[in-house]
């Protein structure tokens, strides 16, 4: 199993020919320029603000945010639409095996999504965010797991495009999210304490996180990355075994 370029390169195509995804992609590149330039003005004139602004703890906050939002707008559609269109048909004609082809499809979403974060942390070193050479350490340990949080986030997207179902990514994401939502209220009506662990943990799955990691003295980067590189694993693997289970036919309506 490895890389189909093709595959790759016209996934990157369709992100890049969609005028819509251009248009928010670019709006998410403002908005962080201004949050990410403007943390790095209040670090670099030493205005903390009761810890709001320190650089780790900042930056995994926001980029809980702004990275997860990003993946689902660049990644809606990124396999669902192929067999929807019947066009997978097509795809699979060629001398590619299906677990080659999620992995392709997965590489493209990271890619752009790195491509992001890139700019995201060349924005704080332009601005002079992390001259604090006491942070460095922290800050390469959370580039790293940030790093992660894409792949992980693109693996979830990938494993939730290839599920037969009718609702989409959306549908299903709003439909899992409502059952996490009905278990965590029988977690604090029963005070269960295992239940609450389960609930947490399929948070962090569903949507994948380094913030959520982080206590008040900035630490937990690691601990995402293990965490993060095995929710990357465990989806690539069950998209890949969803796509391997199905039958395909032309014009299929997602079911």
């Amino acid at each position: 199993m490895r890389l189909n370029r093709p595959v790759y390169l016209n996934t990157l195509r369709w992100f890049l020919d969609s005028p819509p995804r251009l248009l928010c992609a670019g709006l998410m590149a403002l908005l962080t320029y201004l949050v990410v330039g403007g943390m790095a003005h209040m670090e670099i004139n030493g205005v903390s603000s009761e810890g709001m602004f320190d650089t780790p703890q900042a930056l995994a906050s926001a980029g809980d945010k702004i990275l997860v939002l990003l993946a689902w707008i660049l990644g809606v559609g990124l396999i669902r639409r192929e067999i929807s269109s019947g066009a997978i048909q097509l795809v699979l004609l060629r001398p590619l095996s299906r677990p080659s082809y999620v992995l392709s499809k997965w590489a493209a979403l990271a890619t752009l999504n790195a491509l992001f974060l890139v700019f995201c942390w060349a924005v704080l070193i332009l601005r002079g965010g992390i001259l604090q050479a006491d942070k460095a350490g922290d800050l390469g340990l959370l580039f790293g797991a940030q790093v992660l949080q894409i792949f992980a986030l693109a693996a979830v997207l990938c494993c939730l495009s290839c599920v037969p179902s009718k609702l989409g990514e959306m549908g299903t994401l709003v439909l899992a999210g409502i059952g996490i939502l009905i278990l965590s209220h029988y977690a604090e009506s029963l005070d269960q304490a295992a239940l609450r662990a389960a609930v947490d943990f399929l948070w962090k799955v569903l949507f994948p996180r380094v913030g959520a990691f982080m206590d008040t003295d900035g630490s937990g980067a690691a601990m995402s990355l293990a965490f993060n590189a095995g929710v990357t694993v465990a989806a690539l693997g069950g998209a890949m075994a969803l796509l391997q289970a199905r039958e395909f036919s032309y014009a299929e309506t997602g079911a």
